[in-house]
């Protein structure tokens, strides 16, 4: 029974470190969109920390970091990293925004030649941020989410399923 166990925990084990690698598709330049999955969150956190987090997956929801191409946030190239706020250590392209960015134009460029872009903003389900400045500890009650936590997709995509998945957590007004 004990050795089960063992091998249910190692195969557990490898299959973890396996779906955290990147995918294939990170070594070769892509031309075709329809072979990659694309969602974003936004978030915050209640020191005000942001981040717009762009992950580009494959079909088997692995990472892919573009060779030959970038993601652009309103006209800066996000940096790909692991994500910090609200997530699993995700890897992905994240962006910082200042504070008073409330909207984002983000631009996917696969390779040289192909750029895709979309908004989020107001008009295309993002709210925007709640607080421009920090909370303090006696301002947070654990009892009671704080957290806007939503999601909605964006349609008529040139991405797998035609599709872009949008979530964002940001905190509830007071």
């Amino acid at each position: 029974m004990r050795a089960r166990v063992y091998i249910l925990v190692l195969f557990l084990s490898i299959l973890g470190v396996q779906s955290c690698s990147k995918s294939a598709l990170s070594d070769i330049e892509l031309t075709d969109p329809s072979l990659v999955k694309v969602s974003v969150r936004i978030a915050q956190d209640y020191d005000n920390n942001k981040e717009v987090q762009v992950f580009i997956r494959d079909k088997n929801n692995r990472p892919i970091q573009l060779e030959n191409g970038w993601v652009e946030v309103n006209g800066i190239v996000a940096h790909w990293d692991r994500a910090e706020i609200h997530s699993l250590d995700e890897r992905g392209y994240i962006y910082q925004p200042d504070e008073y960015e409330h909207g984002f134009r983000i631009y996917i460029q696969l390779n040289p030649h192909d750029v895709y872009w979309f908004d989020l903003n107001s008009s295309t389900g993002f709210p925007g941020f709640i607080r421009n400045y920090p909370l303090y500890d006696d301002e947070f009650h654990p009892e009671h989410d704080p957290y806007i936590n939503e999601y909605y997709k964006l349609y008529d995509m040139p991405f797998r399923n035609r599709i872009v998945k949008v979530r964002y957590q940001i905190l509830k007004p007071r």
